[in-house]
């Protein structure tokens, strides 16, 4: 009797060693895959926060307030680079009734200032908000948001 008693307990310790043996090996391929997909992230990181560093863009600002307009059926503003590096475009996002996307491809150099001028449905703008881009990095953490638009004179 003692000889039944001793198998079913052999055959419950080999299980338990190949569940923690697969375990095991589950565990060190995943380890590894987490390992590639964090340094995969940073290295995409990374390149778009050095493609941005350095830039600087403003709204031109005059005593009767910030440069940015809209007319008829367009929307305008001046833009400065006052110490930043050169700038290769922009996407500048209109959302209101209409929401819109345009990618302009001005350049604007180191302290040049430019007007830029978006064909654009200007009933009822809620914001404006224009994104720099550095070849094709769009420079997201750059933006400047305008809520507020004045009608052009």
């Amino acid at each position: 009797m003692n000889k039944k008693a001793l198998s079913p307990l052999i055959a419950t310790i080999i299980l338990i060693v190949i569940s923690v043996g697969l375990g095991a090996v589950v565990m060190s391929w995943g380890e590894g895959y987490i390992e590639k997909q964090a340094q995969f992230v940073q290295a995409s990181g990374k390149s778009e926060l050095t493609a941005c560093d350095g830039i600087d863009i403003k709204i031109v600002t005059t005593s009767t307030g910030q440069k940015i307009c809209k007319g008829t059926n367009y929307i305008e503003a001046t833009l400065e680079n006052p110490t930043g590096k050169p700038i290769d475009g922009f996407n500048i996002n209109i959302i209101g009734d209409d929401t819109t996307t345009e990618r302009i491809p001005q350049t604007l150099t180191r302290g040049d200032v430019q007007k830029i001028k978006v064909q654009a449905n200007t009933n009822k703008i809620e914001l404006i908000k224009i994104t720099p881009m550095i070849g094709a990095t769009n420079c997201a953490g750059k933006t400047i948001t305008v809520e507020k638009i004045k009608t052009c004179e």
